[in-house]
């Protein structure tokens, strides 16, 4: 009897909601319809244009530094009639398509072609909050929702948790935003396998189902794939599981569109996968795996009060200080979803029971318009669970998934949290907007209708609180279990905005809970309402609202001409700023500047990038993977020198540090550096504390080199001896000037460890060589320079001490606050070598010459070589399997063309003697087997969309004749 009025109550619920929409589902929209759909398309519009027609764009994160240079890349090649295929703006040369980040063959993309590219951002920056409200909002309908819930559930799932956190990731929300669009069509599918209707009713759904797919594997970011995949799996066995006996008639339309996505997104994938493999995703440790996993704790907190830590320091709040970026552990969607998550909680063990019963008894299923919790419930644990990613046991499992184990950021899989949430949340609002008032002698339906739904609601608010209160009177202890870095962060003074927000919807949602049965129905709505779109404005005003000025997007900047035409038509920069210690004001001149991947948007090439996919020899030997990072013990050697590297920037905190006037000299406490030798640190600086280097050891009769920086008026330097080494009687210190010449040399005594020069005159010089004559070797703990006008005190104590060392690197100029160094040994993009050689080598030539011409969009490079004898033509781009050189004789001769090999971190190809041009072509089987795969399948779309349009008529014409008939 308990199972037949939990039945009656749940179809009364979704009966209701249906007659409410005042629409089937292919009728015509209904008046709330059409209102929350504007409110879904208008809201993005107005948070969102407003800055680009200002010349401020939101752009902020990887959006800045990584997703719109690329697309503008893309764009441009596109416009040009080519294949967006090649990057040869980032590390020395990369896949653009195949990197994924680019999301080059993604339509949105297209618009770069065709549209300015601010214009082009914005409207892409729109798709995301439109196409995933606007899914989400159809969707929920479909599952017999009321408006208002598919309007607050449409807002809930585009504007909180992992979509607002995530905006930063362009590709991630695009992407994601598809999602409700797959499930709407796995909806269709299981409808029309009800219904028993023929094959052609099955197409819709089948194309929505396959292109919403492809178009997420298009947007260009594998995580968006993954959770994709998981869920479209679940949701996909869950109708299956319901489906009995129609079984097939679900499952092979389901996989059907599945296959439809595969073939139409196969120009992405194809060549994607192939790259990966060789990437530094392709092997992908635990510890890369597990890397951004929460905790359980941490995840419950995140859900509870997820600003509580701090946020993006709008309306004067404390900037998020946990340990780790505040977009990657956004999650949840509010309290109120919380709400539901519990409230329903009994109707789902009711549920469970009575498909227990049946399944014993026989008994004949539920009826069709019973709301099905189990899945979202499925979906929110399964989220948990991966989301904690190698905080669990079984993280030592998932790492061995294919493709899903090379992924990071764990905690990414919080989505599928936030989906379970938004759905619940929908149907808990119109259970409670729907519900009747228990004064008119009926039991409200559904959600909070029992005495026990009403009580279990009131778990999370009760966890809400507690947590709340624990923040507020105990800020330390809190900001530890926060992992807080930032000590206002959870100052209750300093966050006070989001604290009386957070208590207004904790009333609200209280109120809800309590007296919602009490209440009249307007009254009821009003609350509910108000409550929800409160939770939902609190992380729409928290979000990152980073605006960058258009003239740093629009092209070439007074910066990168000075960085251009430092390094040379043909020369490659690199940025060493590892620990990014800038000030503010230099954060903007750095995009001047052109920090890669901004770089593409000045047409400066580097030897850095920053993206998710590299080559993995090539990462492995320049640790250029990281944010401005290098590996520097390579500077002097012939890494960087085959890489065309000509131009190296640098802050001045790398080389020195400023000393007050009388403060004592401190001692090396780096991690070393040998002269003569190879630099002891590894690639790259993991800690300010590595901002040091020293002791430096020196030989016998041997000298150790310190760099200046800029030039510097030198008038005394002050030499200690490391204590307990061995100090020699006396050093030379000699002062060279910026090309090189020696402006003084003197002797100097070491007394009691310490020597000092004194200069009559101030000496402009930016290298100081320190030389040991002695038959011992010695360590000299600290330099320190003192210099006039300005007058200043100078600790050589630089990371990069010893390593841009004369005559291989030169002293440039400043370039702002930076200093610029040329790299001398460099030969261009192209050079000649002997047969035989097996590695790179800048000086090791063969007789010939080459002559390079760089096109200026693509860097397509055409070169003339003419060579007497057989020799090996090394091209200074990376080395990726497809690229072809094209051997034309220009004496006159057939063509031929000649695979690439790898060489060391680029390419060669082995040339006869003669005079040649050569053009040089990229094409790897991957790209153009995926390119076919994705013209049939497109072709196979249009088939079905024109066959679909084909029924659709019928049916149309044929209720037209009938209706006639009727009326006759």
């Amino acid at each position: 009897m308990a199972d037949t009025r939990l039945e009656h109550r749940g179809a009364r619920a979704a009966g209701g909601a249906a007659q409410r929409s005042g629409v089937g589902h292919r009728g015509a929209l209904a008046r709330g319809d059409r209102r929350a759909l504007l409110v879904l398309v208008a809201l993005p519009v107005l948070l969102q244009v407003p800055f680009s027609l200002v010349g401020h764009p939101l752009l902020q994160g990887d959006n800045l530094t990584q997703n719109f240079p690329l697309r503008v890349l893309a764009g441009e090649q596109l416009r040009a009639g080519h294949l967006p295929a090649w990057n040869a703006l980032i590390w020395s040369g990369t896949p653009l398509l195949a990197g994924w980040n680019a999301g080059a063959m993604f339509p949105g993309t297209w618009l770069f072609a065709l549209l300015p590219h601010l214009a082009a951002w914005t409207l892409n920056e729109l798709f995301a909050p439109i196409a995933g409200g606007v899914g989400t909002y159809l969707l929920l309908r479909r599952l017999s929702c009321g408006p208002l819930a598919g309007l607050i559930g449409a807002l809930a799932f585009a504007w909180t948790g992992f979509m607002a956190g995530q905006a930063v990731h362009l590709g991630l929300v695009q992407g994601t935003a598809l999602l409700p669009w797959t499930l709407l069509g796995i909806e269709s599918v299981a409808q029309v396998a009800g219904a028993g209707h023929g094959w052609r009713r099955f197409v819709p759904g089948v194309l929505e189902i396959g292109v919403s797919l492809a178009l997420t594997v298009l947007a260009g970011d594998p995580r968006a794939v993954s959770s994709a995949a998981i869920v479209a799996v679940v949701y996909g066995l869950a109708h299956v599981v319901r489906a009995g006996w129609q079984v097939r008639r679900v499952l092979a339309p389901i996989a059907g569109g599945a296959l439809l996505a595969l073939a139409c997104s196969a120009i992405q994938w194809w060549p994607g996968i192939a790259f990966l493999r060789g990437s530094q995703r392709g092997a992908t440790g635990f510890a890369a795996y597990s890397a951004g996993s929460l905790t359980l704790s941490h995840l419950l907190m995140y859900l509870a009060l997820p600003f509580a830590d701090g946020g993006n320091g709008n309306w004067s709040t404390p900037v998020y200080g946990g340990n780790y970026n505040l977009p990657e552990i956004t999650v949840g969607v509010g309290v109120l979803a919380l709400v539901a998550f519990f409230a329903f909680l009994p109707e789902l063990c009711g549920d469970l029971h009575s498909w227990w019963r049946r399944r014993r008894h026989e008994a004949a299923p539920a009826p069709g318009g019973h709301r099905r919790l189990g899945v979202w419930y499925v979906l929110i644990g399964l989220g948990v669970l991966l989301s904690l990613g190698g905080t669990t046991p079984l993280g030592h499992l998932f790492v061995h998934l294919p493709l899903f184990g090379g992924e990071r950021l764990q905690n990414r899989n919080a989505l599928l949290v936030d989906l379970g949430l938004v759905v619940l949340l929908a149907f808990l609002i119109d259970d409670v907007a729907g519900a009747v008032n228990a004064a008119d002698g009926a039991a409200p339906a559904g959600a909070l209708g029992t005495r026990a739904s009403r009580r279990v609601a009131l778990v999370p608010v009760v966890g809400v609180v507690g947590f709340a209160v624990f923040n507020v009177a105990f800020p330390t202890a809190a900001g530890a279990a926060w992992g807080n870095t930032n000590s206002s962060g959870t100052h209750p003074g300093a966050n006070a905005p989001y604290w009386i927000v957070t208590a207004l919807a904790l009333a609200g949602v209280a109120a809800v809970v309590v007296f919602q049965h009490r209440m009249g129905g307007h009254r009821r709505r009003l609350v509910l309402g108000a409550t929800a779109l409160l939770e939902i404005a609190v992380f729409i005003a928290s979000a990152n609202y980073a605006t960058a000025p258009s003239s740093v997007l629009g092209g070439p900047t007074v910066q990168s001409a000075v960085i251009r035409s430092l390094a040379g038509p043909l020369g490659r920069f690199a940025l060493y700023n590892p620990l990014q210690n800038n000030p503010t004001s230099d954060h903007q001149f750095l995009r001047r500047l052109g920090v890669p991947d901004i770089n593409i948007l000045q047409n400066s090439p580097s030897v850095q990038g920053y993206g998710s996919i590299v080559d993995s020899t090539y990462a492995a030997a320049t640790a250029s993977h990281t944010y401005q990072d290098l590996d520097v013990g390579r500077l002097s050697g012939e890494t960087f020198n085959t890489l065309d590297l000509s131009v190296f920037i640098t802050p001045p905190a790398y080389l020195y540090t400023v000393l007050a006037n009388r403060a004592p000299i401190p001692l090396g406490r780096g991690e070393g550096v040998t002269y003569g030798g190879t630099q002891v640190s590894g690639p790259g600086v993991p800690s300010a504390a590595s901002l040091a280097a020293g002791p430096f050891a020196v030989g016998a009769r041997s000298g150790a080199v310190f760099e200046l920086g800029a030039p510097q008026q030198v008038i005394r330097a002050d030499i200690v001896i490391q204590p307990g080494t061995q100090a020699p009687a006396r050093l030379a210190v000699a002062l060279s000037s910026p090309d090189g010449r020696l402006t003084a040399r003197r002797w100097v005594r070491v007394v009691a460890g310490q020597a000092r020069l004194v200069l009559p005159r101030a000496v402009e010089a930016t290298t100081m060589r320190i030389e040991n004559d002695t038959a011992r070797a010695s360590t000299i703990g600290a330099v320190v320079v003192t210099t006039r006008k300005p007058a200043l005190r100078l600790l050589l104590d630089g990371h990069l001490q010893g390593l841009l060392l004369p005559p291989h690197w030169r002293y440039l100029s400043r370039v702002g606050p930076f200093l610029a160094y040329r790299n001398t040994e460099t030969r261009g993009l192209a050079w000649l070598q002997r047969p035989g050689q097996r590695t790179p080598e800048v000086f090791d030539r063969a007789p010939g010459h080459v002559t390079t011409t760089v096109g200026s969009l693509l860097r397509s490079e055409t070169m003339v070589v003419d060579t007497p004898k057989p020799a090996l033509l090394v091209r200074s781009v990376t080395f990726e399997p497809g690229w072809s050189a094209r051997l034309t004789p220009l004496g006159g001769g057939p063509s031929r063309t000649l695979p690439a090999h790898r060489f060391g971190l680029v390419q060669v190809v082995d040339l006869p003697a003669g005079n040649f041009r050569v053009e040089w072509r990229y094409a790897p089987r991957s790209l153009e087997r995926g390119m076919l795969v994705s013209i049939a399948g497109t072709v196979v779309v249009v088939a079905l969309a024109l066959v679909g349009l084909d029924g659709r008529r019928r049916r149309v014409g044929a209720s037209r004749v009938k209706g006639t008939a009727t009326s006759r």
